[in-house]
């Protein structure tokens, strides 16, 4: 009987291992802004934690500039840098294009917690507010 126990309790630890499920301990980052001016979209946000070294992954998608409501969750994204600060300049933003972002931190191990909110920004020829949208991840 121990032995079916024993056996049972390695079989399911080793599924449990092998399946990849690992949590992020960081929480995520909060209030993610975008300014832009010459094409460089300059992003901020804030740590999910005060006092702790965090890394960040940073995402962007391309949209279309039309104006429509925009899903984010049906978009593709590519992450385009990774930085220990709480800002970022993305410097490949061509004028009158679209673009969502939204960021991560990663944990000591490299897990990557919940995304920060989503930001849209539509590049134009000056920072203005009606350029910006701000949805929740």
């Amino acid at each position: 009987m121990m032995q079916k126990i024993l056996r049972t309790f390695f079989l399911f630890f080793i599924a449990f291992y092998f399946t990849g499920l690992t949590y992020s301990q960081s929480g995520p980052p909060s209030n993610l802004e975008a300014t832009f001016k010459d094409n460089v979209v300059k992003l901020s946000w804030e740590a999910p934690e005060k006092g702790e070294k965090v890394t960040y992954n940073i995402y962007r998608a391309e949209t279309m500039s039309s104006g429509n409501a925009i899903d984010p969750t049906k978009l593709e994204f590519s992450k385009i840098s990774t930085t220990t600060e709480t800002a970022y300049k993305d410097k490949e933003a061509a004028s009158e294009k679209g673009y969502i972002y939204y960021v991560v931190a990663l944990d000591s191990k490299g897990v990557e917690s919940a995304g920060s909110n989503y930001i849209n920004v539509r590049v134009g020829d000056k920072s203005d507010d009606t350029n910006k949208d701000k949805y929740e991840n």
